[in-house]
């Protein structure tokens, strides 16, 4: 018997996910119409059978569930050993290594911010994900490779993982390593586990800071917080002017008004939030004129004071030291600027870039490893197959939607939700490359000239009145769908 390749999947990411799904989808199509080989007699043959009535009988019984798979409770079952079709080779045993059982959609992660979202309804349970592909889930955090050995290697004690087929999608951080004190006294958005706990403690510590000052003000005096006598409840700054960020900190404005709301803090003196936003250079570098003029238009409608052009110098406990001089209290500091790749990549012998990210091919290969990213499962599917790789192309242009909270409401109800349309490359205009100009002055009644006109019409000709209300909140179903529609 052929000893089965081990493809191990490196990391929980987007396109694992569709790996597995893929896997999975194939699985299944294998098990509704199974092969006729010849037959076998004897016990082991009967074994086989009796495996396959019971496969037959646990899928009717997801199917009537509508679930992918067994539930959450039961461990992955590892593959047999055999690829789910004959697509994907003689015999391959596929692994997932994740850190956790759960993997965030990004797409929905500023509405799980904003309180839009549960956490089951952005997250993917890589468990259940596992079991449908046949896969066996390793939920640990990788720290280094054995390249020449081809191993995955661990710190906390485990065996190396063996691999005859690596593909690696392990995420990135947000780069603090320039900055003084911002790795001991930031938040990072990613990796997104810690940043959840986290970001639901200042939830928490929000609701008893209004509270106190609630009962404060009942009593006749005026609550206390750590900034002082009659300051905020709480005072976030987010770090990073792009799409990231400003979706962020549109979120926490929501999230913490909305919590004031529900509170029934809403006329209490002391119980509201600060939040601002620190850019180093313009709002939405990179994206059209209108639509860092409208999205800088939206922030400042949800109080959210934008600090452009003004960089982090160093970071002290509970306060930002700007490139301006100026001083930026917070009670908690969200870092969400430019992506960096873990350490140990470097350290693993595959080539990387300047930043540490690897350096891959028109395939995404890299020179010293097998596949990774999209297209991904039909490139993996290949490589097992010894067969050329399909180059990626990467489309010129990416259609963005920026989340951004939603208003509040006459008589201090939470308004509609509220989404804007962008577009990064396809050749802006060099002031809108280059994000020199002013994400505040209007451009006028019309498109201004080489601006992205579809767009411009999609966000209700450039947010214009009352169009781009109802822009703003068709374009935010429509995103909503689109978010759903992968979860699914």
């Amino acid at each position: 018997m052929l000893k089965p390749k081990e493809l191990v999947l490196l990391g929980g990411g987007h396109s694992h996910v569709e790996v597995l799904r893929v896997f999975g989808n194939q699985r299944r199509l294998s098990r509704r119409e199974p092969r006729q080989p010849h037959q076998q007699h004897g016990p082991s043959s009967q074994l086989h059978e009796q495996q396959q009535q019971q496969q037959q009988h646990d899928e009717q019984l997801r199917q009537q569930r509508n679930l992918p798979t067994q539930p959450p409770s039961a461990p992955a079952k590892p593959h047999t050993g055999t690829a789910p079709d004959e697509d994907w080779g003689d015999g391959v045993r596929l692994t997932l290594v994740s850190r956790g059982h759960f993997t965030p959609y990004s797409g929905m992660l500023p509405g799980w911010a904003a309180g839009y979202y549960s956490f089951e309804q952005c997250h993917i349970d890589l468990q259940l994900l596992a079991a449908h592909a046949g896969a066996r889930l390793v939920t640990a955090e990788a720290t280094g490779l054995d390249v020449q050995g081809r191993h995955v290697l661990f710190n906390d004690g485990r065996p190396p993982l063996p691999y005859d087929v690596l593909s690696i999608d392990v995420g990135i951080t947000p780069g603090r390593g320039g900055v003084a004190g911002a790795e001991q006294h930031t938040m990072p958005v990613k990796p997104i586990d810690g940043f959840v706990r986290r970001y639901d403690r200042l939830v928490e510590r929000y609701r008893e800071a209004a509270a106190a000052a609630a009962a404060a003000a009942a009593g006749g005096t005026s609550a206390t917080t750590a900034a002082g006598p009659g300051a905020p409840a709480v005072r976030v700054c987010v770090v990073g002017g792009g799409a990231g960020g400003v979706e962020l900190a549109a979120a926490v404005r929501h999230r913490l008004e909305d919590e004031r709301r529900k509170g029934g803090w809403l006329g209490v003196a002391g119980a509201g939030a600060d939040v601002s936003l620190v850019c180093r250079g313009a709002l939405l570098p990179g994206h059209p004129t209108h639509v860092r003029r409208l999205v800088g238009e939206q922030l400042a409608a949800r109080r959210v004071v934008v600090r452009d052009g003004d960089e982090v110098t160093s970071v002290r406990p509970g306060e930002l030291l700007l490139r301006s001089g100026a001083a930026l209290p917070f009670d908690e500091c969200l870092w969400c600027t430019e992506a960096s790749p873990p350490a140990w990549l470097r350290e693993t012998g595959l080539p990387t870039d300047e930043r540490g990210f690897l350096a891959i091919n028109e395939q995404l290969q890299s020179d010293g490893g097998p596949p990774e990213g999209p297209p991904l499962a039909a490139n993996l599917r290949a490589f097992l197959r010894a067969e050329p790789l399909q180059p990626f192309v990467p489309q010129a242009t990416a259609l963005a939607l920026l989340s951004l909270g939603a208003l509040p409401a006459s008589g201090g109800g939470s308004g509609d939700k509220y989404c804007v349309a962008s577009q990064t490359g396809g050749g802006l205009p060099e002031d809108d490359a280059s994000g020199k100009g002013s994400s505040r002055a209007r451009s006028g009644p019309g498109p201004s000239t080489g601006e992205w006109t579809a767009g411009w019409l999609l966000n209700g000709f450039g947010g214009w009145g009352c169009a781009g209300h109802v822009a703003g909140r068709l374009l935010w179903r429509w995103k909503d769908q689109i978010d759903r529609a992968f979860m699914r």
